[in-house]
C-alpha cells in the first residue's frame, strides 16, 4: 500500500490506488478463511481484463452539475454530468456489456443532519474545567461528562523520557559528527511522530466531548482560562512537568 500509490506508473488518485490494493488484500483474506473448508479454493492469480476503479470521498467533487473524479495532480479528471448530491464513494466497473457507475451515499449523515435540525437552538450552557488527569470535565447542570487523559499522559511521559534518553546519547558524541547528526535526525523523526499521535488523541477527545454536549442541546461552552498557570505553579519536578 505504501509502494503502489507512489509508483511513477500509477495514473490514479492515491486513495484510488489504495482501494485497488485493499481489494486484492481482501480477496487474499477471503481465500485464507475459505481454504480451510474448501480445498479447491484458489487465491487471485490472474490479472483481470476489466477491474473496477474506486474513488473515495477525498477524490470526489460536484461542481456546476458535473461529477469530477480526480486521478491525481498530473492526470486529467473524469467528468460526468451529475444531478444529485455528492456521494461518499464512486466506482466504475464493467458489467459484461458496458461500463457502469455506482455511487454510494452515507445515510447516517442525513439522519445526523435531521437530528441537528431538530436540536433546540436556544440550548443549554455547560462549564468545562481543563485538567491534567482528566483532559476536560464538563457539567451542564444535570450531568457530568469526563474526557479521560490517561492515554495522552502516557504519550507525554514517553515523550519526556525519549527526549532525555536521546539528549544523553547526543551529549556523548562530538557535535557535527556523523553519529551526532544521525541521532538528531532520529530525535526529530520520533518526536514528530509522537506530536502527531498526541494531536490525534486531543482531536478525538475534543470531538467526542463536543458531540456529546451538542446531543444534549448545549450551545454555549464556558472554559476556564489557565494560560498563566505555569507562572504560578511551583511544585516538585514531576508535578511541574505534568502541569507544563
Amino acid at each position: 500500500m505504501r509502494w503502489f500509490p507512489n509508483s511513477p506508473e500509477n495514473e490514479l488518485h492515491a486513495h484510488s490506488a489504495d482501494a485497488v490494493v485493499q481489494s486484492f488484500c481482501a480477496a487474499l483474506k477471503s481465500w485464507r478463511s475459505r481454504r480451510n473448508s474448501d480445498p479447491t479454493a484458489k487465491p487471485p492469480k490472474r490479472r483481470r481484463r476489466y477491474f473496477k476503479v474506486i474513488w473515495k470521498s477525498s477524490a470526489i467533487r460536484v461542481r456546476g452539475g458535473k461529477l469530477v473524479l480526480s486521478n491525481g495532480k498530473t492526470n486529467p479528471p473524469v467528468v460526468i454530468s451529475w444531478a444529485w448530491e455528492t456521494p461518499v464513494q464512486v466506482e466504475i466497473g464493467w458489467d459484461g456489456k458496458q461500463y457502469e457507475l455506482r455511487a454510494c451515499y452515507d445515510l447516517s449523515k442525513r439522519q445526523a443532519e435531521r437530528k441537528e435540525e431538530e436540536t433546540p437552538k436556544a440550548g443549554e450552557v455547560a462549564g468545562v474545567d481543563l485538567g491534567e488527569v482528566h483532559l476536560a470535565v464538563a457539567h451542564d447542570g444535570k450531568e457530568t461528562f469526563i474526557a479521560n487523559g490517561r492515554l495522552l499522559r502516557s504519550q507525554r511521559r514517553y515523550q519526556n523520557k525519549l527526549k532525555g534518553k536521546l539528549s544523553r546519547l547526543m551529549a556523548r558524541k562530538k557535535r557535527g559528527s556523523r553519529w551526532w547528526k544521525r541521532l538528531v535526525r532520529s530525535k526529530q523523526r520520533q518526536l514528530a511522530r509522537l506530536a502527531k499521535q498526541m494531536a490525534d488523541i486531543l482531536h478525538k477527545q475534543t470531538t467526542r466531548l463536543v458531540s456529546t454536549l451538542q446531543a444534549r442541546g448545549v450551545q454555549t461552552v464556558v472554559i476556564g482560562d489557565i494560560r498563566d498557570i505555569r507562572r504560578s505553579a511551583q511544585y516538585n519536578k514531576v508535578a511541574n512537568q505534568k502541569i507544563h
